[in-house]
Parts: C-alpha cells; sequence; structure tokens
C-alpha cells in the first residue's frame, strides 16, 4: 500500500452552473477545493473577486435554530426500547432530505419549540415564586386576623419579626427594657427560627425598633393583598395548581411535536449540508460571468470526474496543472489493499505521512496483528472478538460496521484465536486440573505448543525476539529512504552501521547468556563487525561539522546512545505482561465460580454469573489495553526509526451528517 498520486486541477464554469456544480461535487466527495493560486487565472483575471453567498448567514442561522429545537425537544422524545440501539438506521439520500425539506413546515416547528420553551420556562419561574411566597406564609397560619387589620393604625404599631434560635423569655426581657406599651405573642416555633407578633403604642415605636434591632430581630413585610394567611395560601396554591395543569398541557404539546425530531434531525443535516456548500462557494473567484475553484483530485477518479460533469453539466471545464513548490499536497492513503487498510487508522492517529515518505501502514500491518493477538493469547477470547465483530459487521454494515477499527479488531481477533491456541489459552482454562482422557485437553494439547505461565522464560524470548525484529526493521526502511533519496553515506555508513552493531551485539550477548553455545567463528565474527560498525558510526553519525574532532565526539554520544535501543528492546516485555495478566485473571475467575458453584441453593447461579461478568470484564480490559499498548509499540518504538509525517490529510468536499445515515452517492 502507497500513499495515492493526487492531481492539481482548475475548474472553470459558467455562473449559472455554479449552483448545480457544488451539489454534484459535494455528493460525490473526491474533490478538496482550496484557494485559487493558479498562476496564470489570477495574473489574466485581476479582475475576479470574491463570491459572496446571500444564504450562508440564513443557513447558519437556520441550523442553529433547529439545533436549539432538537435540544429542547430532546426530554419530551418517547422513551426507546433498552436494545433500539441493535436496530440498524434507514438510509436516506439528499434527494429524499430535499423533499422534506419541501413538505415539511421547519420555521413553524421552531417557533412552536421556541414558544413551548419560553412559556415552560415562563410557567417554571412563577411556580417557584408561589411556593416561595407560600412558604412565608405558612408560619403565621394560626393567625386568626385578617391581613388588613394587622396593618399599623392612628395610635397603634404591629409587626411580625422572625429571630434565630434566640429563647422566648430572652426576647421578653431585652423588649422590657425598652418599655411595658407592648404585647409580643409567639406564632410559631421552627427548628432555627421562631416567629412572633408584637404590638406597642406608636409613641413608643422608634425605642422599640431599636430594641428589635438589638436582637436582630427579621421584620417580615404583609402581603399586598386581603384576608387571612389561610385565604392568601389558598389562593395560591390554587394558583400554583392553575399553573401546573397548564405546565402539563404545554409538556404534552411538547410531546407531540418531539415525535417530529427525527424530521428535525434529518432537516439539520440537510440545511448543514447546504451551509457547507455556501462555505465553499465563498473560496470560489468570480467575474461578472465565469467563474474559477481549484482544489486535489485522485488521479484515479479525475477520468471519472470528467465523464460525470460533462453527462451532468454544460457549461464546465476541469484542467489539470502543475502545482507551484509551495503548494503541499494533501495526503490520501491507498485503499485497495482490504487486508492493510483497517490498520491506516493507527497511521491517521499518529500523523500523516510526508508525499514523499513512504506509507508506514503495510509496513506495520504485521507487527500489529501478532502483538494484538500476543497480548491477549486466549483463543477462546479471540473467538468471542470475533462472533461481535462479526456482528457488528453484519447488523450494522452501513455505519459501525464498515469502520476501519472494527475491521482492525477483526484481524486482532483472529491474530488472537491463532495465537492464543499455540499458548494453550481457552477462556482461563488450566488443563493440569484435567483428567488425561479429557477430550477438552486433547483439543488444547493439540494446538498448544508452549504455556506462558509454566514456560515464560520461553514466552519472553519470543516477545523480545519480534521486538528485535522490529526494531531492526524500522532501521532497514531509514536505510531505504536514504538510498532513495539519495544519502548514500547515511545509508550505508549509519544506518547499516547500526544493523550491524546491534546484531553483532545480539549473537555476543546470546552467546554469553547460553554458555558460549555459539561456534568460535561466530563470535570473532560478531567481534570484528561490531568493531567495524562502531567506527563507522562514530565517524559518520554526525558530517554537518566540518571540525574531525567534533564529528567524533559526536559520533561517541551516538554510541553512547546505543543504550536507548535496549530500551526500546524491554519495552516489548509488555506484550508478555499483557499476556500472563489475561491469562492469570481467567484463571482466576474460574477459581472463583468453581468456588461460589458449591455455595447450597445459590451456588449455580452466582457461579455463572461470576464467570460470564469476570470473563466480560477480563475480555473488555484486555482488548483495550491491547490495542492501545500495541498502538503505543508502533509509534515509539517503530516510527521513530523511520517515519518522519508531517503530512496533512486529504479532506474532500462532501457530506459529513450528524443524525442521517446517507446512501453512497459517489459516482
Amino acid at each position: 500500500m502507497s500513499i495515492s498520486e493526487l492531481k492539481k486541477v482548475l475548474i472553470a464554469f459558467h455562473n449559472n452552473e455554479r449552483s448545480s456544480l457544488m451539489k454534484h461535487l459535494q455528493k460525490w466527495a473526491v474533490m478538496e477545493i482550496s484557494e485559487l493560486t493558479q498562476p496564470n487565472v489570477v495574473e489574466t483575471f485581476p479582475e475576479l473577486t470574491r463570491t459572496d453567498s446571500a444564504k450562508l448567514n440564513d443557513l447558519v442561522a437556520l441550523t442553529s435554530q433547529i439545533d436549539f429545537a432538537i435540544g429542547f425537544l430532546k426530554p419530551y422524545e418517547k422513551k426507546k426500547p433498552a436494545l433500539d440501539f441493535l436496530t440498524p438506521k434507514d438510509m436516506e439520500s439528499t434527494d429524499d432530505l430535499s423533499l422534506l425539506a419541501e413538505k415539511y413546515d421547519t420555521q413553524n416547528a421552531i417557533d412552536t419549540a421556541t414558544r413551548l420553551n419560553r412559556e415552560i420556562a415562563e410557567i417554571k419561574n412563577q411556580i417557584a415564586k408561589l411556593e416561595s411566597t407560600a412558604n412565608t406564609l405558612k408560619p403565621w397560619l394560626t393567625i386568626k386576623a385578617k391581613i388588613e387589620d394587622l396593618h399599623e393604625t392612628k395610635n397603634v404599631y404591629q409587626t411580625l419579626f422572625m429571630i434565630y434560635k434566640m429563647p422566648f423569655d430572652t426576647i421578653v426581657e431585652e423588649l422590657n427594657k425598652a418599655g411595658d406599651t407592648h404585647v409580643i405573642t409567639l406564632i410559631f416555633e421552627g427548628t432555627n427560627y421562631s416567629y412572633y407578633h408584637f404590638v406597642c403604642h406608636k409613641e413608643d415605636r422608634a425605642k422599640y425598633d431599636d430594641a428589635l434591632s438589638l436582637i436582630e430581630a427579621e421584620k417580615d413585610a404583609l402581603p399586598e393583598t386581603s384576608g387571612t394567611f389561610k385565604d392568601v395560601l389558598k389562593n395560591i396554591e390554587g394558583e400554583i395548581a392553575s399553573l401546573k395543569k397548564k405546565d402539563e398541557e404545554l409538556k404534552a404539546e411538547a410531546e407531540t411535536l418531539a415525535g417530529d425530531v427525527d424530521k428535525l434531525k434529518a432537516l439539520f443535516d440537510h440545511f448543514t449540508i447546504e451551509k457547507e456548500r455556501e462555505d465553499v462557494i465563498e473560496i470560489v473567484r468570480s467575474s461578472s460571468n465565469v467563474s474559477y475553484m481549484e482544489g486535489w483530485i485522485p488521479t484515479e477518479v479525475l477520468p471519472d470526474l470528467k465523464k460525470a460533469i460533462k453527462e451532468n453539466l454544460s457549461f464546465v471545464e476541469v484542467m489539470e496543472f502543475q502545482p507551484s513548490e509551495d503548494d503541499k499536497q494533501p495526503i490520501l492513503l491507498e485503499t485497495s489493499e482490504r487486508v492493510v487498510s483497517p490498520f491506516q487508522m493507527i497511521t491517521e492517529l499518529y500523523g500523516m505521512p510526508d508525499p514523499k515518505e513512504v506509507d508506514p501502514t503495510p509496513l506495520l500491518t504485521p507487527f500489529f496483528a501478532v502483538f494484538f493477538g500476543l497480548c491477549l493469547t486466549d483463543a477462546g477470547y479471540g473467538l468471542v472478538l470475533v462472533g461481535l465483530v462479526l456482528f457488528i459487521m453484519f447488523r450494522f454494515k452501513n455505519t459501525l460496521g464498515k469502520t476501519k477499527l472494527v475491521r482492525l479488531l477483526l484481524y486482532g481477533s483472529i491474530s488472537t484465536v491463532v495465537l492464543g491456541a499455540i499458548a494453550g489459552g481457552w477462556f482461563g482454562i488450566d488443563i493440569t486440573t484435567l483428567s488425561d482422557d479429557s477430550h477438552v485437553k486433547t483439543f488444547i494439547e493439540t494446538f498448544k505448543a508452549f504455556d506462558p505461565i509454566t514456560d515464560t522464560l520461553t514466552f519472553m524470548k519470543l516477545c523480545l525476539a519480534l521486538g528485535f525484529i522490529q526494531i531492526n526493521f524500522g532501521i532497514m526502511i531509514r536505510m531505504y529512504k536514504n538510498i532513495r533519496k539519495g544519502a548514500y553515506v547515511d545509508a550505508f555508513m549509519v544506518q547499516l552501521g547500526w544493523i550491524v552493531f546491534l546484531n553483532s551485539a545480539a549473537i555476543l550477548v546470546a552467546n554469553f547468556m547460553t554458555g558460549g553455545a555459539f561456534p568460535v567463528w561466530a563470535t570473532k565474527t560478531a567481534t570484528i563487525t561490531i568493531i567495524s560498525a562502531v567506527v563507522s558510526i562514530i565517524f559518520f553519525a554526525d558530517r554537518e561539522s566540518d571540525n574531525i574532532i567534533i564529528r567524533v565526539l559526536w559520533g561517541f554520544y551516538a554510541i553512547y546512545g546505543s543504550t536507548s535501543y535496549m530500551g526500546d528492546l524491554l519495552s516489548y516485555l509488555r506484550l508478555l505482561a499483557l499476556g500472563l495478566s489475561t491469562g492469570v485473571i481467567g484463571m482466576v475467575v474460574n477459581l472463583l465460580a468453581l468456588q461460589a458453584s458449591e455455595i447450597p441453593y445459590v451456588g449455580f447461579v452466582l457461579g455463572a454469573l461470576i464467570l460470564v461478568g469476570g470473563h466480560t470484564f477480563n475480555i473488555a480490559i484486555n482488548a483495550l489495553g491491547a490495542f492501545v499498548h500495541t498502538t503505543r509499540l508502533q509509534y515509539v518504538e517503530f516510527f521513530s526509526k523511520f517515519y518522519d509525517g508531517g503530512g496533512r490529510a486529504f479532506k474532500p468536499f462532501g457530506v459529513s451528517p450528524k443524525y442521517v445515515l446517507l446512501k453512497e452517492e459517489r459516482k
């Protein structure tokens, strides 16, 4: 797999064709439209101006209003069945959306949603205020006098007040200090506040106000109404009941309108598509009759695009031209290889390659698949994942099922089945507990090559060997890149030097670890080659300086940096750790389920729950770990050896609906 070749094209068209051309380009989604830079056009037609869209502002406002209506109606939608997400969505076309926009009164729905939102909010605020007022009245309900009789008169001053946690005797004592022309009555005693009715001669009001202030009495204003407190509370409760009834009517109306939420979502996508089209129109440069635009198109689809334009439009011309040196080509990764294409998401997450660089996707694919399988090392878990992924692919073939992630997980699951069978992993079953004549034990041992738990050293050697191979492979790719661009000294004296150095060092270390198992000629050859590699790296690792001493010093520093390769190699032991943890957790789950099953009456059910829940958790957490850590190995240990990146992704002008599943309309 490689980077797809793109062509820079200029499209000239009559202004009458602008709308139709944009609709077709958006449907086909094969062209990335960019600002006009074509020298011949820019210099020949300096009068070209930016094309202003008359509809853009209206569409921005309309999509915002529809989005608000959808958000408002969300709580009023009918609850969907618990497994509704398993039902695939129906596919629609852009023509279906246009027809809906013609027939459905969008503005009326928006206005209704806006009105309902406003009125429901107003009623909510009114109810809150009335309930607050009702709460302030409740302590005074035992007062039988009418509210109008509680106002001050010509000779009498009276007020209602409340005090925070103060004994009645203390209050009386403080008021008695002010005089003896008053009467205080305890109306209600709450948890924190006590409520009182106070009456005095009007001439003594000032000194009693001072006394009330000293004891921090809080006066309560009388309601601006007539009747007793009970009468007022009853009226308020009636108002609240009336408002709640109105609120229910409004919410019922909102529930009815919520039945159109799916239509509003489709309309949101429809008008968003139109808005995006108007956004692109503003990139176009126009004269009084003719407009121009340019962009990138994959070479393989360019003939089909020209043919489709000729069949559907009259006054449009597509011309290829050579981009300038400053015009950086976007990157479109080749998608013809079905096995490799899912792994493009790993490259895309890291960053697109430079146009002159190799596509790392096919280079990482086999390593990623194998590493994913080694992290799980359980064929039973692999079969579960294969079944789950295949269900998603067929049940949601037009949405989630066709994503790169799901297809990548399918290959990782298949790898898990194969490598799990080789490691003897089947749902954490410990075959040492099975009888020799057990069919399950016979089946497992048929495929088993080693046991990661009892033969951890073999598993560790396998992980390190795979890591060593990938690290060498990464350096070889850098060597190939340098050869391709003519940097032969870097390729043969540095990258090849590192390859020789690492492999010679590996032979010497292996000979030491095995107690001299290698023949003498092999160790002598490795010693000579490692010395030659060191000399080569020392003198050629840094060639930017003309000072030979500085170059040699940097060369020695590069040799010192060889310890980083040891760190990179040890990073591959994470495959060992994850692989072992999957098997150990699986065995623990089985052991716990077996012990729980021995509990009388409920043991079988409890054991089954532990089995299902435990293995489900183990699959989920270790599959996530397998993806994350395998991806990390590619980025840190592999890509660092050769991959520069720096490219930008090809983004064709197309449709990207938020809610609706659109049929493929590319021609």
